[in-house]
């Protein structure tokens, strides 16, 4: 679903609406479930998981009605919906490489899953690295896990683990 139509709503929406308290408000407003969304200080980020969960509930006329109440006199804003948004148009490669970075930096790697995904299906040798990629999120995950449950030094070991883990992931995905 996600294509370069909605890669520009994306980062239209970020900058009308960086605030989180902004975002979740539209999002409520258009009937998404608040409780379901993955929460970001980031902007960019936030507006992903809002996107992907309107798409995935049918609510993306509603979420961009919400933003067009909000901001009539935009004309951007304006030439969106999901009608016109054209699924034929691939979002740019490197993009998504970004975007995907920049989940798996904030930590919201279940989000990172689809764009994972569709980078390793669209790269050229997505096929050869997706083992490597799937135990790296595996370590990820495991860091992530074991360090909740530790305190101290050890979770401080963990912390580092992780942290270096992601960054593996992250040059993993970008020389995809």
């Amino acid at each position: 679903m996600w294509n370069k139509s909605v890669t520009e709503l994306q980062f239209h929406l970020a900058n009308l609406f960086p605030l989180k308290e902004d975002i979740l408000h539209i999002a409520g407003k258009a009937g998404l479930s608040i409780a379901n969304l993955s929460v970001s200080d980031k902007g960019i980020i936030f507006w992903y998981n809002v996107l992907n969960e309107a798409c995935h509930q049918d609510k993306l006329d509603d979420l961009i009605a919400e933003a067009r109440r909000l901001f009539p006199e935009d004309e951007k804003l304006a030439a969106f919906n999901s009608v016109l948004i054209d699924n034929t148009q691939e979002a740019n490669l490197n993009v998504l490489k970004d975007l995907c970075a920049d989940i798996i930096r904030e930590g919201q790697f279940t989000e990172a899953l689809p764009l994972l995904e569709e980078i390793v299906a669209r790269s050229p040798s997505g096929s050869e690295l997706e083992e490597s990629l799937v135990v790296r999120f595996a370590n990820i995950h495991r860091h992530q896990q074991d360090a909740e449950q530790l305190s101290g030094s050890r979770k401080a070991r963990l912390l580092r683990l992780l942290e270096s883990s992601k960054s593996e992931m992250i040059s993993l995905i970008q020389a995809l």
